[in-house]
């Protein structure tokens, strides 16, 4: 069975004119992604299944047009469908249903939040249309009520990707007694990092609002159980006389110019302890990353929503890292569409 959605556009233009039809319609799977969540389809079935006539009659819907929209959520695998009743598939259990460990609907909710942006690209390329600001006019209550959910979705995501990045990162020189998640939004990576050495303690340096963010979000004393919170900017973490053995930079370097990441990673690498490591999460757009056309594909979201981000090349990182004295360094891919670099001082 040929696999549906948008994984199979991969390279279009050999394919043939179909291809670029599928292109220009790719929107649509995520549409029906986004309406189901709207619908809250999966709450709705739960852990049960379900006719389209019963979801219809208990909210008054429109009994066609809901089994039309649940056949092709069935299509598209995340329902299962049997003699005309559906339930959740294994995918829409794990992240679709609300107060699952792994749910991802507040982070589907900020994509589709920001899929409007994309059409700006034409703009941004004839006139170099800036990315969003701030309004200054802005209620103080909804910037952070915005900041919130950004820092929510983001986490969901993290978290994620956190434990992925845990099955392939291998045996350090020693396990670390002092983390730094910089930049790290509400901890993720700081909190797996820390499951995963229960010895070692951990600082999360971010904006005032964002951490304001995370503890609404993580608001137990145990969910901040060896973690210390700094406010600070990550292009100046003020941390002087301190050091670390694994300093963190997920998903950060892509928000920032390369003259921009090139001063976050020769700061970080002089926080760095004799022997310590420094991990960097992003996407990348070679081959050997894993996932390149995701990687191009971000560097555009960057191009839209931030003043001067990019995806860094990884010979650029590479020279990065060389330059902080961090010459030393591997690649692992992730399974999924990002990749990991641990670096260390150059042995040579």
């Amino acid at each position: 069975m040929e696999t549906p959605g948008p994984a199979r556009l991969a390279h279009p233009a050999p394919a043939g004119f179909q291809a670029l039809e599928d292109l220009a319609s790719a929107g649509w799977f995520s549409e029906v992604l986004f309406a189901a969540l709207e619908l809250d389809i999966f709450a709705r079935l739960g852990r049960e299944s379900r006719t389209a006539e019963e979801l219809a009659k208990a909210q008054s819907w429109d009994a066609p047009a809901l089994e039309r929209l649940l056949a092709a959520l069935a299509d598209l695998g995340l329902l299962a469908s049997r003699q005309g009743r559906y339930a959740n598939g294994p995918v829409a259990l794990r992240h679709l249903l609300p107060g699952e460990p792994d749910y991802l609907g507040h982070f589907l909710a900020y994509r589709r939040y920001i899929a409007g942006h994309w059409k700006r690209l034409p703009a941004r390329v004839r006139q170099g249309t800036a990315a969003n600001q701030r309004d200054h006019d802005e209620p103080p209550e909804m910037y952070r009520q915005r900041v919130l959910a950004y820092v929510r979705a983001l986490d969901a995501q993290a978290r994620l990707k956190a434990a992925e990045a845990l099955e392939r990162l291998g045996a350090l020189p020693a396990p670390p007694g002092r983390i730094l998640d910089l930049g790290g939004g509400a901890g993720a990576w700081c909190r797996a990092l820390l499951a995963r050495w229960p010895r070692a303690r951990g600082v999360l340096l971010d904006l005032p609002e964002v951490l304001d963010a995370a503890r609404e979000l993580y608001p137990g004393p145990s969910d901040w159980a060896r973690i210390e919170a700094v406010e600070g900017d990550c292009r100046e973490p003020q941390l002087a006389a301190r050091s670390f053995d694994l300093i963190v930079l997920s998903n950060l370097l892509h928000v920032y110019s390369p003259r921009e990441a090139e001063g976050i990673v020769a700061r970080a690498a002089a926080l760095l302890a004799p022997d310590g490591c420094l991990l960097i999460h992003d996407y990348l757009c070679e081959e050997q990353a894993g996932a390149p056309l995701k990687g191009r594909l971000y560097d555009l979201h960057m191009l839209l929503n931030t003043f001067n981000g990019c995806i860094h090349p990884l010979e650029s990182l590479a020279v990065m890292l060389a330059a902080a004295g961090l010459g030393d360094w591997r690649l692992a891919p992730l399974p999924s569409d990002s990749a990991l670099i641990l670096a260390r001082a150059d042995r040579q």
